[in-house]
């Protein structure tokens, strides 16, 4: 016999706010790194702003009828070229959008002097879902020795893939491994990049970050 479920022996009651006590919200204060304080109001989501902001570097087809008929040596330099200049892209329209996250992220590097793995993670995930923002991916370890990424789905594979280019071996990794060095570059984050999982094989594309200094 199943039974049901007893009745709660208690009513909730939601509290009444206290006016005396909330919080009034300063105007000046928002988003704003020097004027953090009681009372800001930050916004802590990435502008939608950013994957239209970066659409002029980010035309894969233009790169797809660069590589038709180009030798591996060629292929992966312009892989390599168009990671890196999406990159600086990204990084570009993303400090000019940043949510308070990032900010954060900014101010702890500042204060620990450790900026592996959050602050090079702000700009492969920012990179990530700029470049492919329907794709499937997800941080699954950083901490300060390591960071790994894994890519479960990837658009620029599939538009190699339609277009009748090869991808044994996966020359089109120089692109997210150049973006992610330029990064890391750029920001004084010293981090070694390595791809260590690769699809179709293993299923996913992973990226593995590793300090390069003493933790």
């Amino acid at each position: 016999m199943v039974m049901g479920k007893p009745e709660k022996p208690w009513n909730n009651i939601a509290p009444k706010p206290d006016t005396d006590r909330l919080l009034t919200l300063d105007p000046r204060n928002l988003g704003m790194i020097e004027n953090v304080g009681v009372g800001a109001e930050y916004d802590f989501d990435a502008d939608r702003a950013l994957i239209d902001g970066v659409t002029d570097k980010n035309d894969f087809q233009s790169l797809i009828k660069e590589l038709t008929g180009k030798d591996d040596k060629a292929t992966r330099k312009l892989f390599s070229n168009f990671g890196k200049e999406l990159m600086a892209k990204v990084a570009e329209v993303g400090e000019k959008n940043k949510d308070r996250a990032w900010e954060m992220v900014e101010i702890c590097a500042k204060q620990t002097g450790l900026s592996f793995p959050h602050l090079l993670q702000v700009y492969v995930e920012l990179f990530t879902l700029c470049s492919r923002p329907v794709d499937k991916w997800s941080i699954v370890e950083s901490h300060i020795r390591k960071m790994r990424i894994q890519q479960y789905t990837c658009s620029y594979l599939k538009a190699q893939e339609d277009a009748g280019l090869s991808t044994e071996k996966l020359p089109c990794q120089a692109l997210c491994i150049s973006a992610f060095e330029h990064a890391a570059k750029e920001n004084k984050v010293p981090a070694k990049v390595e791809l260590t999982k690769q699809i179709p094989k293993d299923q996913a594309c992973e990226f593995t970050f590793t300090a390069r200094y003493e933790v």
